[in-house]
């Protein structure tokens, strides 16, 4: 593989996120205002669309209809890149294949969110990925918990140090995201191993609690997934924070067939 793509993406004084093909792919904040994220597992050979969000949280849209004007500089950058493998991954340096953007100057009129989109017709062969074809499927408080109880038995696993279950639930995932980056499946989850033993042999899998009413299921890609969210927003597998404030999580995106749960993202 000679190029990857990439989303790059740039905010100033505001949260924002990008998104392709229903998906979110990378977010910025004010404090942390640049990333950089590879996306070969959510881009489609011929039509896609790019998507910039911002002040996706409903926070920032109460802040917005209350102050009604920005109260400093915002803006947005998005960037879907094609830089070559080891080359500088920056829009002047790397091929550009689309670019969105917002602002709003201090003391302009503020709606959130705002959003902008774009279609990007790409001419790059990509496998039909599985979540092109899973079922549509609407959220609801009994699929919530069922869901619970299908992402807390693999939690419950990973605290123990049984990480079986969760490779598993995982292979489908896996062996797209290696398709996507020419790797081998095999050597994908032998990696994915090795990096549940480390963290759990370093600090072990003690999970922020997640009651089943607390679950989220926010669908994406037009409703053929569903991203477990706790009611804070974050991902619903997400560990106690260290003694340095640093919290792992492990984003699940779900698609339902057959009554039954498959993690394709």
């Amino acid at each position: 593989m000679e190029r990857l793509m990439v989303i790059k993406l740039a905010g100033l004084g505001c949260t924002a996120e990008a998104w392709l093909n229903g998906m979110p792919m990378a977010r910025v904040t004010p404090l942390a205002p640049l990333a950089v994220v590879a996306v070969h597992e959510a881009a489609l050979s011929g039509a896609n669309q790019l998507e910039l969000v911002v002040g996706p949280d409903s926070g920032a849209a109460e802040a917005a209809a209350r102050l009604q004007t920005a109260p400093h500089p915002m803006a947005a950058r998005v960037h879907l890149l094609l830089p070559r493998i080891g080359g500088i991954i920056d829009e002047s340096q790397a091929r550009m294949l689309a670019q969105l953007e917002w602002t709003c100057g201090a003391g302009e009129p503020l709606t959130l969110p705002a959003s902008q989109r774009q279609r990007v017709d790409l001419a790059v062969r990509f496998p039909r990925w599985r979540w092109l074809d899973a079922p549509v499927v609407q959220p609801t408080p009994p699929l919530a918990h069922r869901a619970h109880a299908f992402i807390w038995s693999l939690a419950r696993d990973l605290a123990r140090g049984q990480t079986d279950s969760f490779l598993t639930a995982t292979r489908l995932r896996t062996e797209e995201l290696a398709l996507a980056y020419q790797r081998s499946p095999d050597s994908e989850t032998l990696r994915l191993r090795e990096w549940l033993d480390q963290m759990y042999a370093s600090s072990g899998f003690v999970w922020l609690p997640l009651a089943p009413n607390d679950l989220q299921l926010r669908p994406l890609a037009d409703g053929r997934l569903l991203e477990c969210l706790g009611a804070d927003g974050g991902a619903a597998l997400t560990a106690m924070p260290d003694k340095m404030g640093n919290s792992l999580a492990l984003p699940l995106k779900l698609s339902v067939v057959e009554d039954r749960f498959y993690v394709l993202r």
